[in-house]
């Protein structure tokens, strides 16, 4: 078992209101029960008197980043804690110790290591395995991470619910003997006993608390691809991108077939339905088929076509509330009318691939056209006597921009660009990533076309056009702020909050505030990840 509570101190908190330095972060029963600053935590934390190396590790997936954080021997102590010294807390402070020792642990929960071989590419023996993963079919079901094996064998069943359960405020375990003065959406949390309660105190050395990354175009990872995966699939690519900082995303199509895309569709629906033990599938992100054949980039020109209206509306009866985005090309034949469709249905309509102009951008904004995806690639540049797509999508303040920060897609000055004309509130960070992410170079295939990846930069081996990428989110998150400028604080909002706000769940996650869901990410002062929560549970 996990423990029960987790209070992450002496940290940066990335808030909605701003920067906590110092701060700290409780979280408790699935939730961010309360956050604070300075270098106490006004907690009366009753301290174990036995050695803290020996609590075993908790419950999840291994990270192959080691956790560096020791724990160390306290005294018991009745005063708040003092933080502030390196000295005095420079290992983490384990509550109950004795209580802890006495529990048993499993070894972790693994994602799916049984993803098919790319095609031509190295053995797989040689490739880079996460550490600890083992087959899902041999996966303990242990808490939060359930064997893909005691799922239900088939993915036909439409009776799912299609979003995963929200936690409301009224439903939050009572967390104990919270202080009067912290930040508290629900004051029942205030009730409770710290007495017998596992408590994890982490001391975050300096580093960053931010909400959990959410990736809404995205299209596989871990040698599987969301067109083909199965169960045992979508656990290996919401395994591998959770380790990775990712703690929500959208299921990402390519153009393809009717029948290919129902059984997406179908798939995802079923899967939402189950226990989702790593990152949380939000939806689905059909990208095509209604886009341009002038700017096909890595999508299959053999099943462009025109927007038909007769496939949403079964879309919608067969999977309500399943599609959360779709990207199509504005200028086409029908998409206007396509456009009022999805928006009348809660849906984000998304350009990208597409030959529009300048105005017929705007035209499509007024009918309900609101995002773009990756923003300069597969679309009409900006050129100063026809601003293209691209001049609407910066200067159309109704546009929410993605970007592929990887060096590869984008240069970075561009990305700051970007980032300066849409401002912190109105571009999204993505990864665009594709099957081959997590592996090694070889051949691999995007909605049946020949991808070669070399380098970690994938292309159409027809052609050469770029094909999606290797990307990760945080590795996305760390060259927006590296290479592009672009502060923590504002990369952040980039990479959790607009995203949510965007798919409308910034009511229970997106942001480190109490009474959101605990979808938290501790990074250490260069950005590297340490430590992932997803509903409080922790996938390491």
């Amino acid at each position: 078992m996990e423990a029960r509570q987790v209070i992450i101190h002496n940290v940066n908190v990335v808030t909605p209101q701003g920067t906590l330095s110092p701060g700290w972060v409780h979280l408790a029963g699935g939730r961010i029960q309360a956050i604070g600053s300075g270098s106490e935590v006004p907690y009366p934390l009753k301290l174990g008197s036995g050695p803290a190396a020996a609590r075993p590790r908790s419950q999840g997936c291994e990270s192959s980043v080691p956790h560096p954080l020791a724990r160390g021997n306290q005294s018991a102590s009745a005063q708040p804690l003092s933080l502030d010294s390196e000295s005095a807390s420079a290992q983490p402070l384990l509550l109950d110790s004795d209580s802890v020792s006495a529990r048993s642990r499993s070894q972790g929960c693994e994602c799916a290591s049984t993803h098919p071989r790319s095609l031509h590419c190295e053995s797989a023996s040689t490739r880079p395995r996460p550490l600890h993963c083992e087959s899902a079919s041999t996966r303990p079901r242990s808490q939060g991470c359930e064997s893909a094996s005691t799922r239900p064998p088939t993915l036909g069943s439409k009776a799912a619910a299609p979003h995963p359960p929200l936690l409301d405020s009224d439903s939050v375990a009572p967390s104990p003997r919270l202080p009067a003065s912290v930040m508290q959406r629900n004051q029942s949390v205030a009730a409770g006993s710290a007495e017998n309660d596992d408590v994890e105190l982490i001391n975050g050395r300096r580093g960053w608390v931010v909400p959990g990354f959410i990736d809404v175009h995205v299209h596989g990872g871990h040698g599987y691809d969301f067109m083909v995966a199965d169960v045992v699939g979508l656990d290996a690519i919401t395994c591998f991108h959770a380790r990775h900082g990712t703690t929500g995303m959208l299921a990402t199509t390519v153009t393809a077939s009717k029948t290919d895309l129902d059984r997406v569709l179908e798939n995802v629906m079923h899967y939402i339905a189950g226990s989702m033990p790593y990152a949380q599938l939000l939806g689905v992100h059909l990208e095509g088929p209604f886009i341009s054949p002038d700017w096909p980039g890595a999508q299959n020109p053999q099943y462009i076509m025109p927007p038909q209206l007769a496939w949403l509306e079964e879309w919608s009866r067969l999977f309500p509330g399943l599609i959360r985005m779709q990207t199509l090309a504005p200028e086409v034949d029908g998409a206007l009318t396509y456009i009022e469709a999805l928006t009348n249905k809660g849906i984000v309509a998304a350009l990208g691939h597409t030959n529009a102009t300048y105005e017929q951008v705007l035209t499509a904004v007024q009918h309900g056209l609101s995002h773009a995806v990756h923003t300069f690639n597969a679309m009409r540049a900006l050129h100063h006597r026809e601003p293209g797509a691209v001049g609407a999508v910066l200067t159309s303040p109704t546009i929410m921009a993605e970007v592929i920060a990887d060096g590869h897609h984008v240069h970075p000055a561009c990305i700051s660009l970007l980032a300066q004309q849409k401002g912190p509130d109105h571009l999204v960070l993505i990864t665009d990533a594709i099957a081959a992410a997590g592996l090694g170079p070889g051949v691999y295939q995007l909605g049946g076309l020949d991808v070669v990846v070399q380098d970690g930069v994938a292309r159409l081996r027809e052609g050469g056009n770029l094909a999606g990428s290797t990307l990760t989110m945080i590795d996305a998150f760390r060259f927006a702020v590296r290479q592009a400028g672009i502060s923590v604080e504002h990369a952040s909002r980039m990479a959790s909050g607009n995203p949510a706000r965007k798919l409308g769940i910034d009511h229970f996650t997106g942001a480190i505030e109490p009474g959101r869901q605990a979808d938290v990410l501790l990074l250490d002062h260069e950005l590297e990840l340490q430590r992932v929560w997803i509903h409080g549970r922790t996938i390491q």
